[in-house]
C-alpha cells in the first residue's frame, strides 16, 4: 500500500453542522445515538451521520431514504462483529480507491473547507453529486460541531454496490440486523432502509 494513503492525518478543523447533516426528521442536529440514545451534543462526544437521499430531478425533488447518528462506543461494536475479511477487504478498497491521506491533504492544503468541495463528488468514482440520482454522505461529528478530516464524504450508487460485494455473508447478517437496531425513524424509512445499500464507515 502506498504510505501516503496511510498516513495518519492528525488535524482536524471543526465547524458548526450544516444543514445538509440535519435531522430530516426533526429539521435539527440529532441530539441522541439512533442506537442506545446517548446524548450526542456535549463537547468531546464523537459520533458519525450517515444519510441516504434519492433526487429527482425532473421534478428538483429530493427524498432522505435513511439516516441515522452512531456513537463512537456503538460503531466499535459494529466493526468488531465484522469479519476480519471484510474489514481488511474494505481498508484495502478505502486505501486503493479513496486515497484517505492524500484527499485530506489537498483540501487541507488547498484550504477548502466548503461542504460541497468535499460531499461534491463521490469519493470514490469522482462521480458528480449533480449527475447522481441516488447517494449517501457521511460525517464524523464531536458535540455540536463537525470535523473535517478524512470524511465529510459522499458515495454513489456504485460505489457502494462495489463496497457491499466486499463484504462476508456474516458481515452483511451483522448489517442487516444493525438496521433492527436504528431507533426513532418513521415506519415508512425504517422499511426503505432494510431494503438500501448500506455501509458502516
Amino acid at each position: 500500500m502506498n504510505n501516503e494513503n496511510e498516513e495518519e492525518f492528525i488535524e482536524i478543523r471543526l465547524t458548526d453542522i450544516p444543514k445538509e447533516f440535519y435531522s430530516e426528521a426533526t429539521g435539527k442536529p440529532f441530539a441522541n445515538c439512533s442506537v442506545c440514545e446517548k446524548h450526542l451534543l456535549t463537547a468531546g462526544t464523537r459520533y458519525m451521520v450517515e444519510k441516504a437521499v434519492k433526487r429527482y430531478p425532473k421534478y428538483k425533488h429530493q427524498d432522505v431514504i435513511f439516516e441515522y447518528a452512531i456513537c463512537e462506543e456503538c460503531q466499535i461494536q459494529m466493526h468488531e462483529k465484522l469479519s476480519t475479511e471484510s474489514k481488511q477487504r474494505m481498508m484495502e478498497f478505502m486505501n486503493q480507491r479513496v486515497k484517505p491521506g492524500a484527499r485530506s491533504n489537498k483540501f487541507y492544503h488547498e484550504e477548502r473547507f466548503e461542504l460541497t468541495d468535499w460531499i461534491g463528488n463521490c469519493a470514490v468514482t469522482q462521480q458528480p453529486l449533480a449527475e447522481l440520482t441516488e447517494y449517501q454522505i457521511m460525517a464524523p461529528f464531536d458535540g455540536n460541531k463537525m470535523a473535517y478530516t478524512v470524511f465529510p464524504m459522499m458515495l454513489s450508487v456504485q460505489a457502494l454496490d462495489e463496497m457491499v460485494e466486499l463484504l462476508s455473508t456474516k458481515s452483511l447478517e451483522v448489517l442487516n440486523g444493525f438496521k433492527d437496531d436504528i431507533t426513532g425513524m418513521p415506519p415508512d424509512l425504517h422499511e426503505l432502509f432494510k431494503e438500501s445499500r448500506f455501509v458502516v464507515m
